[in-house]
């Protein structure tokens, strides 16, 4: 279906649809109470933001979050930050709490695939075969 990110609730079998333009979802992730979404869709490569809200309504739309020029396919949430990896070869690191980006990282030559978070490092790797680290302080 399009436009639709679906949620089942495991203890009673219950499904709600997280409706939105949500376009082509691409990798999803959890952390300080919101569920992000990395999507494709008509130009507009952002990352969506749902709050945890009430049981009759447990998803309303944050922000979505801008400043990729290609589609978001790996996201990783640590130390109070979102790091969300790109078609357009960047990393973006977002403050939780403000949902500002506060840093770009540019060093991958092609898509970030996949992001880690170790102890204090990001790690990323890319299609560009390199796996690269950063010190998050």
């Amino acid at each position: 279906m399009p436009n639709i990110v679906k949620a089942w609730n495991i203890q009673n079998g219950a499904s709600h649809d997280i409706s939105g333009l949500v376009g082509q979802v691409h990798t999803m992730e959890v952390g300080n109470n919101m569920l992000f979404v990395g999507a494709e869709r008509d130009f507009s490569n952002t990352i969506l933001v749902w709050k945890g809200g009430s049981e009759a309504d447990p998803f309303q739309m944050a922000a979505p979050l801008r400043g990729h020029t290609r589609g978001v396919v790996s996201l990783i949430v640590g130390r109070d930050r979102l790091c969300p990896g790109s078609n357009d070869r960047t990393i973006r690191v977002w403050d939780l709490h403000t949902l500002e980006c506060v840093q770009e990282l540019v060093g991958h030559t092609d898509v970030v695939m996949s992001l880690l978070c170790w102890d204090q490092y990001l790690i990323s790797c890319s299609l560009d075969q390199t796996v690269k680290g950063l010190g998050c302080h």
